[in-house]
């Protein structure tokens, strides 16, 4: 410790710069020795134990107003992690490892919230107004999160191998899987009210001041608007997410 003074003094920050002006980084390979390994990674977990709960801290509350953000960032963490984690950086991997799961958890939230707000849309059949909004705002979403793993990912490394991948699937099978069955529930409530209008319609027909004539046009005019209902949001979102299948 006493010489460390005179470490810095011969050796200043500028000299230990590489090429790129960045502080000169060296990663070895995992440590045979377990117990040595251990005891460093307790000695910085202990130094360093601020640093995590600030940085978790710091990411929870930004990621819970820019929820968007959490695939972008899954991914450079994945791509980091690629290169430490068969490495001598214990205590980084720790700390990767646990923003992580951090994040994954405030997206996992997000997704949950989303879920429910499809979930509670009503529909109504009774007037065609074009597409549902989350109909209209799904491929714009995934195209947002494509983008943003893009943009982490280095030559080299396929994204089709990063844990990002797999959590990004799993969302939007799951709001795809909801929206349908907002739609397909429409259908049913649909044609189990046109049912019953039709039984009360039957069960009065002979009798005094019943309706005489065809069938109500409004009924037809309600399933109608259905079909068309369900070809126009399965069109939009197909035609939505074409590209980003073809990419």
């Amino acid at each position: 410790a006493s010489k460390y003074p005179e470490f810095v003094k011969a050796s200043p920050v500028t000299q230990r710069l590489g090429s790129s002006g960045q502080l000169f980084e060296q990663i070895f390979d995992i440590d045979s020795d377990r117990s040595k390994a251990q005891e460093l990674l307790g000695a910085m977990s202990e130094i360093f134990s601020p640093l995590q709960e600030q940085m978790i801290k710091f990411f929870s509350e930004i990621l819970e107003k820019r929820s968007l953000s959490c695939p972008g960032l899954l991914t450079a963490i994945d791509v980091l992690k690629k290169s430490v984690e068969a490495s001598n950086q214990d205590y980084l991997n720790q700390l990767l490892n646990r923003l992580y799961d951090k994040i994954v958890a405030v997206w996992s939230q997000f997704v949950s919230k989303q879920l429910a707000t499809i979930g509670s849309t009503m529909i109504s059949i009774k007037k065609r107004n074009g597409p549902v909004f989350f109909v209209k705002v799904f491929p714009a979403f995934c195209k947002k999160i494509e983008q943003d793993i893009k943009n982490e990912v280095p030559a080299g490394i396929d994204a089709r191998e990063l844990g990002v991948r797999a959590i990004a699937d799993k969302s939007y099978d799951q709001l795809g899987k909801t929206m349908l069955h907002i739609l397909q529930r429409t259908a049913k409530e649909t044609s189990s009210l046109v049912q019953q209008r039709q039984g009360a319609r039957n069960s009065v027909i002979g009798q005094p001041g019943a309706p005489e004539g065809p069938a109500n046009d409004y009924e037809d005019k309600e399933l109608l608007n259905y079909h068309i209902l369900m070809i126009e949001n399965t069109t939009v979102m197909n035609e939505g997410l074409e590209p980003l299948e073809s990419n």
